[in-house]
């Protein structure tokens, strides 16, 4: 089994073991998440979601207020973004969320996509002033790719930008949350 399980305000992953027969995880409260049958979860009044991904099930996408939380990584003339994550990863995002609250998670997601935006952004300075001098169609393909990536990591950046901060703490959202599900469903 695979699972996020959250215990005193601190979610942990259980990589690998079986639960004992005489223990019904459907009906476990301090189960978030499984690789077999809760392959969803909602927490944070909504806010915070995680979707297992059917194509491999080790992984699994985690948005907040809607927006898809990736990594992305450039190194030399290459970049990568992926949407889908590790439990383990999630996991990590889940106790930085619990700390700090969701909406300085995504500032401070914000401020890093900022600053590979930033860093791409160097290097497109870097070569299309090697351009300048001696024009390359090679180096030209990588100026367009990364213009495209800087469109793109300024999409992402947009929508977190407004994504506005209620004020609210965790706990309200949780709360509305309970009282709407209890009431209606």
């Amino acid at each position: 089994m695979r699972a996020i399980f959250k215990k005193d305000n601190v979610y942990v992953l259980i990589d690998d073991l079986e639960s004992r027969e005489d223990v019904n995880l459907s009906e476990c409260e301090e189960l978030i998440y499984d690789t077999y049958e809760k392959t969803s979860a909602n927490l944070y009044g909504g806010r915070v979601s995680i979707i297992k991904d059917y194509d491999f099930s080790l992984w699994a996408k985690l948005s907040v207020d809607g927006i898809e939380i990736g990594q992305y990584k450039c190194w030399n003339q290459d970049f990568s973004k992926n949407t889908k994550q590790t439990l383990s990863q999630i996991v990590a995002f889940l106790n930085q969320i619990e700390n700090l609250g969701v909406d300085t998670f995504l500032e401070n997601y914000r401020k890093q996509i900022e600053s590979l935006k930033n860093e791409i952004e160097e290097k497109v300075k870097k070569l299309e002033d090697e351009q300048a001098i001696h024009f390359d169609e090679d180096k030209q393909k990588f100026i367009n790719k990364f213009n495209d990536i800087i469109i793109y990591l300024t999409c992402v950046i947009f929508s977190l930008l407004i994504n506005m901060n209620a004020g609210l703490d965790n706990q309200t959202y949780n709360d509305a949350y309970n009282e709407i599900v209890s009431l209606y469903f």
